[in-house]
């Protein structure tokens, strides 16, 4: 639906709240949906980070990581949606990674700040390979007790325009 009201010419805001309208009017069953929206301009690096209860994103930058977080309530909890939108500038070579909040709860103590250290720490260029290494040691630390679905996504900026 999010693809078809943007297609449609709606801006990003006013579908979401469109979103959360249809979402409200299902009654009691299954309503809510988290939405974590990335949106790159490819010429100038400029990118929105639109989070409605989605789990922290991070930019690598060598072996700096940036969090981007949210605290925001999932689209269709209540009448209106706070949109929380983060907006940082990225480079060429950044990676931008993006995940459920599966990939954050698992049974290990640190349940919830190894993330960053382990983005960190990676030496990994290729997107690919960032998104299977992150799922490996997120099944290893957790003992392979994985607790929630997990969806991993990694992007690489190429050079800018």
């Amino acid at each position: 639906l999010m693809s078809k009201l943007l297609e449609a010419g709606f801006s990003r805001a006013t579908a979401i709240d469109m979103v959360n309208s249809v979402l409200s009017l299902r009654g009691n069953a299954e309503r809510f949906v988290t939405m974590d929206i990335c949106v790159v301009d490819m010429y100038d690096g400029k990118t929105q980070f639109i989070k409605t209860g989605g789990a922290a994103s991070y930019i690598k930058r060598g072996s700096t990581v940036q969090v981007v977080g949210g605290n925001s309530l999932p689209v269709g909890m209540l009448a209106s949606v706070e949109q929380e939108i983060y907006s940082e500038q990225v480079l060429p070579g950044d990676m931008i990674i993006m995940a459920s909040d599966g990939l954050l709860e698992m049974d290990a103590p640190e349940e919830g700040q190894w993330l960053s250290r382990v983005i960190g720490q990676a030496v990994v260029n290729d997107p690919q390979v960032m998104a299977e290494y992150l799922l490996d040691k997120v099944i290893s630390i957790s003992g392979g007790k994985i607790r929630d679905d997990i969806t991993v996504l990694v992007a690489k900026m190429g050079e800018i325009a």
